[in-house]
């Protein structure tokens, strides 16, 4: 499908960091020249340096604990990610939009190529958007996993598509203080994850966009599963979201720590491929879809986990 760029608003959200965003900037000139750059942030950062179209300041909701057993837990951000996704997904004026964080970086336009590629579905009922959003492969969860199981995990690093399904994905009801302490107010259920959130940040914001368009969602807590909420997280997965590597997809994070994280193989064990993606299209959506017949992703990836393995 072809894309124009002065058809796409590029929202960027999240806390400035000024060496980091003005990279992000910069890639963003490079690739989609053209495009509108709208940054989302914080009232009180600083941003007069910045080379952007538009600027968004809000009012910081706060973030809390991913868990409270770490001495130094890492920070659940999901109430400040809806909170400047939405608020600068608001600010665009132009039909297509790509959401992505302050540190990351546009290395590509692979999701403008990958959109409006699959537009078959299998039922209205599990249908949330106009078209599919393109969203990254990491963080995109099989609900049964290897390391953990959480069903309805979409990755919210990048999200590209029609600004009005952009807004109908963040424009949702923000965590709340239950659901952030929810395994400390219920120590009689067995966790199974890291976190003692209700749901990770991923699956917040699915999971309150699902209910917040009138569809029945069964999944009382994160690693909840059942046979039925495993069948009804891929179907939804797969008529509203088309996941793809960052590589593929044409974004890459900046951060040393982020970087180290997705160089460790055994992350990508728990993740759809494309072509995983595109078995679930084929059995859920339309048989009539040609899919190779080797999935090279997860065959690299087993490499690689193989090798790490004999390493140590």
């Amino acid at each position: 499908m072809e894309i124009n760029n002065k058809d796409i608003s590029v929202v960027i959200q999240g806390a400035v960091d000024r060496e980091l965003t003005e990279t992000a900037i910069k890639s963003i000139r490079a690739y989609l020249p053209g495009a509108t750059i709208i940054i989302s942030t914080w009232k009180g950062e600083e941003v007069s340096s910045l080379d952007v179209d538009e600027l968004v300041l809000n009012e910081d909701p706060g973030c809390s604990p991913r868990s409270s057993i770490s001495k130094k837990p890492k920070m659940n951000n999901v109430n400040r990610q809806i909170v400047s996704s939405l608020n600068g997904l608001k600010s665009s004026k132009t039909k297509f939009s790509l959401k992505m964080r302050t540190d990351f970086i546009v290395t590509g336009k692979g999701f403008v190529e990958a959109f409006g590629k699959y537009n078959d579905y299998n039922s209205e009922k599990y249908k949330v958007f106009s078209s599919r959003i393109i969203c990254c492969m990491v963080g995109t969860r099989k609900p049964v996993g290897v390391n953990y199981s959480l069903p309805f995990h979409v990755s919210d690093f990048s999200a590209f598509g029609l600004t009005e399904d952009l807004l109908k994905l963040y424009d949702i009801p923000l965590a709340t203080e239950d659901e952030f302490k929810f395994f400390d107010n219920h120590p009689e259920i067995e966790r199974k994850t890291f976190a003692t959130n209700r749901y990770n940040a991923e699956q917040t914001i699915w999971v309150n966009c699902l209910r917040s368009n009138n569809k029945l969602v069964d999944l009382d807590h994160s690693t909840h599963l059942s046979n039925e909420n495993v069948i009804e997280s891929d179907r939804f997965l797969v008529n509203n979201f088309h996941p793809l590597s960052f590589k593929k997809y044409g974004v890459s994070p900046m951060k040393c720590e982020l970087k180290r994280m997705f160089s460790n193989p055994k992350i990508y064990t728990d993740y759809y491929t494309e072509h995983e993606w595109m078995m679930l299209y084929k059995k859920h959506c339309s048989e009539n879809v040609d899919i190779p017949l080797l999935d090279l992703e997860r065959l690299l990836i087993k490499l690689k986990c193989k090798m790490s393995r004999k390493k140590v």
